[in-house]
């Protein structure tokens, strides 16, 4: 909206009355182009006014607005206000039934509402007051759903007990159908090379194929294939040290104690010892050199150190096997 003059001073038209009023008659707004609004003073008391927001010069437009809402909302939801809203008479005294005990009290014994429909609350002040009363729901809700929790918990777990044990026929792999499964997908070569899988590979490198409810490793697929089931806490090893391989002529049957035995002795622990350490200045012969003179001679550690280009604590350690252990 442009601006003009008149009679020398400076203001615009009002976009809701057209009317021209000077810039002094219209509200700052940031946004605007001009710093203004569009609409004058006038105009924005006179829509206050009517939709009872001008607390300041009537108080009680707000709270007549309020009660014309809420008659109107119980004319529409006639249900959600069919409680009896009468106060009874008993021995004299005035009172009414508290919406959370059901019990009967005068009316001094309910806190003032201003939005009820009698000005006091539903419930009384002993109802109002009692944790109790409010941490029963709360705590009977919880219980319950916990209860809830812990039924389907055990019915998914019994679920899945039931395909682990064979109990679902719908859901039972015949071996001859995995077998069908695992040589389709593997290489299949002479029986002195490994027999790569070409299916499922998991971030470590071991091949996985589908078997009854869950997966299972390629290997003991293998081995379950040609030399029937696992024993129970026992391991399928490689002798070939290629995960992939699910050849029947490079897997053995151990425990977990073995094959982290069978990966020292291969070199690929993740913590060497010994010569495959990065780190040592010795060898397995040389070791057991200082150990033979030490058991001879007693001579100083200082002295064996400066032969082997080694410290005097090094040989201390390796004389009373706190290192190299293992020869």
């Amino acid at each position: 909206m442009e601006h003009t003059y008149r009679d020398g001073e400076e203001g615009k038209s009002c976009s809701k009355c057209l009317e021209w009023r000077p810039l002094a008659g219209f509200y700052p707004q940031l946004r605007a182009r001009d710093g203004l609004k569009s609409i004058c003073k006038e105009c924005l008391k006179s829509y206050a006014r009517s939709h009872g927001r001008a607390r300041s010069k009537d108080p009680d437009a707000v709270d007549r607005l309020r009660r014309a809402v809420r008659e109107r909302y119980r004319r529409l939801h006639p249900k959600a206000h069919a409680r009896d809203r009468t106060h009874t008479l008993i021995n004299e005294q005035e009172g009414k039934v508290c919406s959370m005990c059901d019990a009967w009290m005068p009316l001094a014994d309910f806190w003032p509402h201003k939005k009820s429909w009698d000005g006091l609350q539903s419930h009384c002040k002993r109802c109002h007051g009692s944790f109790q009363a409010r941490a029963s729901y709360k705590a009977r809700r919880k219980e319950h759903c916990a209860q809830s929790y812990q039924k389907h918990r055990a019915a998914v777990l019994e679920r899945r007990k039931a395909w682990r044990e064979d109990l679902l026929p719908e859901r039972q792999i015949p071996d001859d159908d995995l077998a069908r499964r695992l040589w389709r997908k593997t290489d299949v070569r002479c029986a002195d090379e490994c027999w790569e899988w070409r299916g499922r590979i998991t971030s470590s490198g071991y091949g996985q194929i589908s078997y009854k409810a869950g997966l299972i490793y390629t290997h003991r697929a293998a081995w379950m294939v040609t030399n029937g089931p696992v024993p129970e806490g026992k391991q399928v090893c490689h002798t070939c040290d290629n995960r992939a391989c699910v050849n029947p002529h490079h897997l053995w049957i151990g425990d977990h104690k073995l094959n982290a035995l069978d990966m020292e002795a291969k070199g690929r622990s993740r913590h060497p010892r010994g010569e495959m350490a990065s780190k040592a200045k010795l060898t397995e012969p040389q070791v057991l050199e200082i150990r033979r003179r030490w058991e001879e001679d007693h001579p100083r550690y200082t002295a064996l150190a400066r032969e082997f280009g080694v410290t005097g604590p090094t040989i201390r350690a390796i004389v009373e096997r706190r290192s190299w252990k293992h020869i």
